[in-house]
């Protein structure tokens, strides 16, 4: 009895120590997804929102974002940010962070971010959605909330 207890606590050890290892692998690729998530909205939220140039979208967006936005339609909504909110003034920068999510299809990493910006006729919040495929982080969502946009 006391030599199987002895097993049983060799291989409960084992177990802590492998979680322990996991989590701290799982924190440090998390950091450095986070990192590089933000800084891809950093860049791609004030080039976009420039000029509103619907090209700006278009050459970031994901295959699962052209799939439900026409050019039509994305066009005509710059047009409408343009001008309901005018010329980006400040870009204030984005809050969010990175998942990394495991399915049946494989893994699945996004990201989230809120991001605040100062335009000349009014303030306005983006919701970023973005997503890594083949190491590349494009856009998923893309959307403006502005008390502007409800005029």
């Amino acid at each position: 009895m006391k030599k199987f207890l002895m097993v049983l606590g060799v291989v409960f050890l084992c177990i802590v120590l492998i979680a322990v290892i996991g989590f701290a692998v799982a924190a440090y690729n998390g950091t450095k997804l986070d990192k590089s998530s933000k800084a891809y909205v950093d860049a791609a939220v004030p080039a976009i929102a420039a000029s509103w140039n619907a090209e700006e979208l278009i050459m970031r967006a994901s295959p699962e974002l052209l799939k439900v936005m026409s050019v039509d339609k994305l066009d005509t909504m710059f047009k409408l940010f343009a001008e309901k909110l005018g010329a980006l003034k400040e870009y204030q920068g984005s809050e969010g962070d990175s998942l990394v999510n495991f399915s049946s299809s494989g893994k699945v990493i996004t990201a989230n971010y809120i991001a605040k910006a100062a335009f000349e006729k009014a303030d306005a919040q983006i919701k970023i959605g973005i997503v890594k495929h083949d190491e590349k982080w494009q856009l998923l969502e893309f959307r403006i909330n502005s008390d502007a946009l409800m005029q």
